[in-house]
């Protein structure tokens, strides 16, 4: 399916999540949202967190570690 507004290809992946969709990404008028995990406890529960504030999402990307334990926060005391 093509984009209604650029013409080029619509990614197939999009469309299977968004059946409904007539535009690409880049023509749609969504913000874009930030994903992370988040581990609770020690390491036994994970959870999805959906940051939609751009201005946070790009604040807790500067805050993100990478790797292992990517998302833990270490304080000293």
């Amino acid at each position: 399916m093509k984009c209604k507004d650029c013409n080029n290809e619509i990614n197939p992946l999009r469309l299977k999540a968004i059946p409904t969709t007539r535009v690409c990404v880049n023509c749609s008028s969504q913000d874009k949202w930030h994903v992370r995990t988040v581990i609770s406890g020690k390491t036994e529960y994970c959870e999805i967190e959906v940051i939609k504030n751009p201005e946070t999402a790009a604040y807790l990307v500067g805050l993100e570690r990478k790797g292992w334990g990517s998302n833990l926060v270490k304080v000293s005391r």
